[in-house]
């Protein structure tokens, strides 16, 4: 992947916190990749077992229950100073909760072993912001990365 983007930076850390455990079952990254001067650059964890009893079984049904991490960036911008950026895992049966508008990618961004599509990756950002251009990368080339298929945009802030 950084081949082919030479001019951006990979910020991330896994959610075991050691790159030779990369191989070992879910110690995924919430990698965030961009081209802006980054002046900060963290991987944080997150409360991660559910509150609500009902919500925690149906976690525990659906092998959801580990760990989250959350990467957050700021970068220096011309017109606000700084933008933060945050990419986690949340869990699927939050992200209809979320406030801000969903970048509209409504194709499968995992696929199982058995050929099970699902839309689990979704980006959000606030509604103030225009966005310009959006989709996933090319499977092939990042299948080496991830096991799921990765996605962009391109947002400006709304005059």
């Amino acid at each position: 992947m950084m081949m082919h983007l030479p001019n951006y930076g990979f910020y991330e850390n896994y959610r075991y916190g050691n790159k030779f455990l990369t191989k070992f079952p879910y110690n995924e990254n919430n990698a965030i990749i961009t081209d802006q001067e980054v002046i900060y650059s963290n991987t944080h964890k997150l409360p991660w077992i559910p509150s609500n009893p009902k919500l925690l079984i149906k976690t525990i049904y659906k092998a959801a229950l580990m760990p989250r991490i959350a990467t957050a960036v700021i970068v220096k911008n011309k017109k606000f100073n700084h933008i933060c950026m945050i990419n986690t895992h949340l869990d699927y049966l939050l992200k209809d909760q979320c406030e801000m508008q969903r970048i509209p990618i409504n194709q499968a961004t995992w696929i199982s072993k058995k050929g099970e599509e699902k839309t689990l990756d979704h980006i959000f950002v606030p509604h103030n912001w225009d966005i310009e251009s959006f989709g996933i990368l090319n499977p092939n080339e990042t299948k080496e990365i991830s096991d799921h298929r990765l996605i962009y945009t391109t947002v400006r802030h709304k005059n």
